[in-house]
């Protein structure tokens, strides 16, 4: 257990079959199907260049298991293109556990590291821009706040809006600095939600990303969207 706990804090912090048809990974030998979640597609290899482009966004610590875009940016996928990838999703775990088995009570405390991290962080932002974070949660941020926010941090967290006995989550945004490979620079904002999930015996960090302005889908997506997968927690599992 101690392997457990010492690795997350370096994993949090720094995602075509055919519709319908499960993706099957492998996590420490225990399997589990991941549908596709509705208009969206998994991004394979044959789509090369966003393949690996997706891949910077994968912190060195965690393994990513499959990730997903919008079905219809796959044909510029396919032709080797790398589509704006506005909105997509990964599935992942830390490195160090993924031939960990997680009981209850090891998620239970993970929870509460999460809880204190989140808090810890958010007092860290508040220090420095009081008042911010309210802003942001009553929906009424402006893009000067955010600018604001940027100056001090490359990640403005969002306090803990879900928990139960098997996931927990937390909203963010986050300002890349990206390079496309060339000579070109860019900077770029999103808005994200990481939920944590226990399935299964595994611990799985499922990404959810948006552009700027889209954090309620961010929010929303991993139970409109990934119902299949959330249903092997158990049959009538919710994130509502």
């Amino acid at each position: 257990m101690k392997r457990f706990f010492s690795t997350l804090s370096i994993s949090l912090f720094l995602l075509v079959p055919v519709a319908g048809w499960p993706n099957t990974i492998s996590i420490g030998g225990t399997a589990l199907d991941i549908p596709n979640p509705p208009g969206f597609a998994a991004i394979t290899p044959q789509m090369t260049g966003t393949y690996e482009f997706q891949k910077q966004f994968v912190p060195p610590s965690n393994e990513q298991f499959i990730a997903f875009m919008p079905e219809l940016e796959v044909p510029q996928a396919l032709r080797n293109e790398i589509p704006d990838l506005t909105r997509y999703f990964s599935v992942q775990t830390s490195k160090a556990n993924v031939d960990v088995f997680i009981f209850s009570s090891d998620f239970s405390m993970f929870k509460q590291i999460i809880k204190t991290q989140n808090e810890e962080m958010i007092k860290e932002v508040e220090k420095n821009l009081p008042d911010l974070l309210g802003k942001v949660s009553e929906g009424i941020n402006k893009k000067y706040d955010l600018d604001i926010a940027f100056s001090v941090s490359q990640m403005i967290p969002l306090p803990i809006h879900h928990k139960t006995d098997r996931t927990i989550a937390y909203s963010m945004f986050i300002k890349y600095n990206i390079n496309d490979g060339s000579s070109n620079d860019a900077t770029s904002v999103v808005a994200g939600t990481i939920t944590f999930a226990h399935i299964k015996g595994k611990l799985f960090f499922l990404y959810s990303f948006a552009e700027e302005s889209g954090l309620e889908w961010a929010e929303k997506f991993p139970n409109n969207g990934l119902k299949p997968l959330l249903k092997q927690i158990h049959p009538t599992f919710s994130l509502r």
